[in-house]
């Protein structure tokens, strides 16, 4: 039998461009979309979701500097960024 890992809230692209627009976050050169992998934590068992953050390091750097204060996790990529509860 095999059971399912606990879920966290998801995280959603709708959440993080909600949170970046009451910011004022011009999202003009961003895509913000979620990612369909569920992970989970190998020291928790917890699962997870991701969303994806696409566009110019600038751009994602003002995302991002929000994001953090909403503390939120990020792996950030070259070409993207990836941010998670």
């Amino acid at each position: 039998m095999t059971t399912k890992p606990a879920q966290r809230d998801a995280l959603t692209a709708a959440e993080v461009s909600a949170m970046l627009t009451a910011a004022d976050v011009d999202l003009s050169e961003l895509t913000i979309s979620d990612d369909p992998d569920v992970w989970v934590d190998v020291d928790t068992g917890q699962g997870g979701t991701s969303v994806r953050v696409d566009g110019p390091k600038e751009a994602r750097r003002a995302a991002g500097n929000v994001l953090y204060e909403a503390r939120l996790a990020n792996a950030p990529y070259p070409d993207h960024d990836m941010w998670t509860r």
